[in-house]
């Protein structure tokens, strides 16, 4: 059983959630505790189709590169084409993530520009009653970009910074899941109704902090859902677990299951937590973190 993969050109297939293995019977009593209600409440589409897209985009550019080192000149193009398809589809994605006001103010430079360019040209051609029209337009977008950065200064005092990095293994305080962080939004970036279901202004800090993506561990996500195991979750609702901690005498060796784990990250360090492809950490803009045992 497949699912369709949407906001592409063509048409190509993930494996369906319910082709997991099932939770073993130890935990299955915790697995059906859990209720399909919070699980909804947890689950971004936005962020799981973000996540797929740049999963194709990684794939892409392995096809791409052993395209080139074979010399397959004609399959290298067919294969920059597809990443390409894959770049718009991605770009139109976050087009609609980050909040209508962050667009709006990225298209402030142009319309002043536009403006002063009108205006100018009406004074020239003797348009008095135009340049006066476009006179008002200009002052009141200088306004609206001054109130603009004015709301941003405070949100950016206001804001909780963030404290957890890509890779590193967090819990959630109130449905105790396993996770590990794969990215993060500086704020909420869902629409309205989103917020409503989460009820986002119960919480203590509501949209003035990060919203992490988070791979959730399968043993502890029903898997007898549509639903993907991937979580988009308030910094405030998440704790990160001492080391060691208590996944892997519960466990065993296998700290964190995940099927899309090994498509972000390249294993873990010896702080247990996971160690992010070059790929995502350019995505995030973070540098590489080394970390050795004490006598290394």
């Amino acid at each position: 059983m497949h699912q369709t993969l949407q906001g592409a050109s063509f048409r190509r297939t993930v494996p369906a959630w319910t082709s997991f293995q099932r939770p073993s019977r130890r935990n299955l009593r915790s697995h059906r505790a859990w209720s399909s209600k919070q699980q909804t409440e947890h689950h971004s589409p936005l962020t799981f189709q973000e996540l797929v897209l740049f999963i194709f985009q990684q794939e892409f550019d392995k096809q791409l590169q052993r395209a080139l080192n074979y010399e397959d000149y004609d399959q290298a193009s067919d294969v920059r084409q597809r990443r390409q398809t894959i770049d718009e589809a991605l770009e139109k994605l976050q087009g609609h993530k980050g909040g209508s006001s962050e667009l709006v103010e990225q298209t402030f430079p142009s319309q002043e520009v536009q403006l002063r360019v009108q205006l100018q040209r009406a004074i020239d051609e003797q348009r008095y009653d135009d340049a006066a029209d476009l006179r008002d337009r200009l002052s009141k977008l200088q306004q609206e970009m001054r109130d603009a950065a004015a709301v941003k200064s405070t949100t950016m005092e206001t804001r909780q910074r963030r404290r957890f990095k890509l890779g590193q293994r967090v819990e959630h305080v109130k449905s105790g899941y396993r996770a590990v962080v794969y990215g993060w939004d500086d704020g909420c970036c869902e629409d309205d109704d989103w917020k409503l279901a989460i009820d986002i202004n119960s919480l203590t800090f509501g949209d003035l902090q990060p919203f992490y993506h988070v791979l959730v561990d399968v043993r502890d996500w029903p898997l007898d859902s549509a639903v993907p195991p991937v979580a988009y979750v308030p910094q405030e609702q998440l704790i990160a677990p001492q080391w060691p901690c208590t996944w892997a005498s519960e466990k065993g060796a296998d700290l964190f299951d995940h099927p899309m784990k090994t498509s972000l990250f390249l294993g873990e360090d010896e702080n247990g937590d996971l160690l992010p492809t070059r790929a995502l950490r350019e995505k995030h803009g973070q540098a590489r973190q080394d970390i050795f045992p004490p006598d290394e």
